[in-house]
């Protein structure tokens, strides 16, 4: 009796997960289901291609790389680099929905912008600013998906990156969670590797 109550029990479970054929795939379903898990505050939006997922308070943005020259400053009194430094902007994620790639597609995207990115860092100083200026810079020219369904290529736009550290930390750690929500609706393409079965 036992045994068929935790096999049962494994098979609802199982049954409440969603697979690759369950869960939604299209923007307007995806942003349905992300709404009703977005933490307090957050909002989201959608049309035929888009998800804009928004912070209605603002966040306060830092670049650690534009600071003049302070070796310790994460033990500088934090609430003064906020305000000499910081910048006040709305958090947003963007996520454009364009066909999926087939493996050969993405390899070669990846492969143009590696090379791009190569000749940049043979042509400069890695360890200067305006070196990491120009990779950034490249990177955006050369946009790489970061996630994928059974259907799309799922190109990201985040408020933060490439480099921005964001305050307060509560809205840092809410964007983590809304970022590992997203896995349950999509698969993340590993850094420069083809998805499976593509």
């Amino acid at each position: 009796m036992r045994q068929m109550l935790t096999t049962a029990i494994a098979i609802l479970c199982a049954a409440a997960l969603p697979t690759a054929e369950s869960r939604p795939a299209e923007p307007g379903a995806i942003a349905e289901a992300l709404s009703e898990d977005l933490p307090a505050g957050w909002r989201c939006i959608t049309d035929l291609d888009c998800i804009v997922i928004f912070r209605e308070e603002k966040v306060t943005l830092l670049n650690p790389s534009g600071l003049p020259g302070l070796p310790g400053w994460r033990g500088i009194d934090g609430d003064e680099i906020l305000r000499e430094y910081g910048l006040e902007s709305q958090y947003m994620m963007v996520l454009v929905f364009r066909p999926r790639l087939s493996d050969e597609q993405y390899a070669k995207l990846v492969e143009s912008r590696d090379t791009a990115l190569r000749k940049i860092g043979e042509d400069g100083d890695l360890d200067t600013k305006e070196t990491a200026y120009n990779l950034t810079t490249e990177k955006e020219r050369h946009p790489i998906p970061e996630y994928f369904n059974e259907r799309y290529s799922i190109y990201v736009h985040r408020t933060d990156r490439p480099c921005f550290l964001v305050y307060p930390e509560a809205a840092a750690q809410e964007r983590d969670r809304i970022l590992a929500t997203l896995s349950q609706f999509m698969e993340k393409y590993e850094d420069g590797q083809r998805p499976a079965g593509r």
